[in-house]
């Protein structure tokens, strides 16, 4: 990676010109995809963006079978604002503040 990014640098010298500002040191930095821990924290995640992307919602309902040991009253959760007053309190809140509510 350093001796292409050399090669590159050397062809294209003239976007590394010092333009007369004196003696200016370059520095790149070379990050590793694979290991990226900041992208996720990048998304806008609310309580209800949280349900979608993890769990699924479909109509406004939440199918729970496949959670092991469910009861049957919860194996589909409806999630409506006028039933449910901490999704209503809460399903546009930053996850970061959930805890606090």
């Amino acid at each position: 990676v350093a001796q292409d990014l050399a090669e590159r640098m050397s062809k294209h010298g003239d976007l590394f010109d010092k333009q007369g500002r004196g003696e200016v040191q370059h520095t790149v930095l070379i990050l590793d995809r694979r290991e990226d821990p900041v992208t996720p924290l990048l998304n806008q995640w609310t309580y209800q963006a949280m349900l979608h992307e993890l769990i699924g919602i479909e109509n406004h309902r939440i199918d729970m079978r496949k959670a092991p040991g469910i009861r049957p009253d919860l194996r589909e959760i409806v999630m409506s604002p006028e039933q449910d007053s901490f999704y209503r309190d809460n399903r546009f809140s930053n996850f970061g503040d959930l805890g606090t509510n």
